[in-house]
């Protein structure tokens, strides 16, 4: 027993408690019951589902964003890298990048354990790696948040169901890859950050049961189960407290409670929610908000996410994980001197795409699998 609880300890495990047991009895339920309860949720709330269980994937398995000798490809993996995660995650670990520009010493920083701030060149760097993560995230239907909820609208949850989308979004973040590279800076390696093959292997397996099922309810149910059985229990207990999305569960909860008064009597009065230009203001107001919400079947699918995802990039709060990043008003501005401009790009980009593809051979080669992963 005593060589038991040595190990224990030195593995950092905790006693087993009763909450342990219930995590497990939960994720026992998730798992016999979550495809029933998932298919009879609102587009919210498998939002608020799917939040939850991204966030606890990473409080269990605590990846660290690579470094890439080129600001291009580590522009370019920011953008890919939030098609499996939400922006959120992916700024998360943006924060925890550690930039050397002119007058800083490059051992210092990489062994600096506080994150750095959001100033100077690192700013202009930060502005167009979330800008990336924003469009980046377009390419799976659960990769971003703000627009998880009008591809469930339109039943597109299957691994293809965005692959229309995947030309012009590498093209887009082509486009900012190359414009960090004219910033004089560069990214070095985190010494303070580490990442186990575990904790690889963890993430992987995640992500790819939720592709596989397109149940992030059931997947939850599963990481419960694991956690407990692994004695991770108290870890992902740690993450479910303190790192998730509070504000985007907040702004959901407020969408599927009040979301239809909201519409009714905000949004469509004002002439709002239809059209291919004017849903890019309430976008811009709160694009996580408005996402379940944008369902005007008079245009295409794929308008309505270019003016969701147009209105997304515009200010810090529009998307909300901008504000962890730019919190100043100071800092505010500088983000929407690139995200603006920025934003005209993709839709123009966009609209072209749309124009050129939507009704050609190769519209329809890549919108064979639209709806692969539900009904519509």
């Amino acid at each position: 027993m005593k060589r038991v609880m040595e190990m224990a300890a030195k593995r950092e495990l905790t006693p087993l408690k009763m909450e342990h047991g219930l995590l497990f009895v939960l994720g026992v339920c998730l798992i016999a019951f979550g495809q029933e309860v998932y298919a009879g949720a609102s587009p919210v709330g498998q939002v608020v589902i799917l939040i939850i269980f991204l966030g606890l994937l990473v409080g269990i398995a605590p990846l660290p964003m690579p470094v890439f000798k080129s600001l291009f490809w580590q522009t370019y993996f920011a953008g890919l890298l939030s098609g499996v995660l939400d922006s959120f995650i992916v700024l998360e670990q943006c924060k925890r990048l550690r930039t050397v520009e002119k007058g800083q010493t490059r051992e210092e920083v990489m062994h600096q354990q506080d994150n750095q701030e959001t100033e100077g060149v690192r700013a202009k760097l930060l502005a167009l790696f979330m800008i990336a993560a924003l469009v980046g995230g377009l390419v799976i239907w659960f990769g971003e948040v703000y627009a998880a909820g009008t591809y469930l609208n339109d039943g597109r949850t299957g691994i293809l169901s965005a692959l229309y989308i995947v030309p012009p979004v590498l093209v887009f973040l082509a486009v900012l890859g190359f414009h960090a590279t004219r910033l004089p800076i560069e990214v070095v390696p985190n010494k303070a950050a580490k990442a186990s093959m575990r904790d690889v292997i963890e993430f992987i397996a995640g992500v790819a049961a939720l592709l596989m099922t397109h149940n992030p309810l059931l997947c939850l149910g599963g990481l419960l189960v694991y956690s407990v059985l692994t004695r991770q229990d108290e870890h992902l207990l740690d993450a479910w407290k303190h790192h998730t999305e509070v504000n985007v569960m907040l702004v959901l909860l407020v969408a599927l409670i009040a979301g239809s008064w909201i519409v009714a009597n905000v949004i469509s009065p004002l002439g709002l929610d239809k059209g291919e230009y004017l849903p890019i203001i309430p976008a811009g107001v709160q694009a996580v908000l408005w996402g379940p919400l944008y369902t005007d079947p008079t245009v295409h699918f794929w308008m309505r996410i270019t003016t969701l995802a147009t209105g997304a990039l515009i200010l810090p709060i529009s998307s909300l994980v901008g504000v962890m990043l730019f919190k100043s008003l100071r800092q505010w501005w500088m983000y929407m001197k690139y995200s603006i401009p920025y934003a005209i790009l993709f839709y123009l980009l966009m609209r072209g795409w749309i124009w050129l593809t939507l009704e050609s051979p190769v519209g329809h080669a890549l919108e064979q699998w639209a709806h692969s992963g539900g009904h519509h």
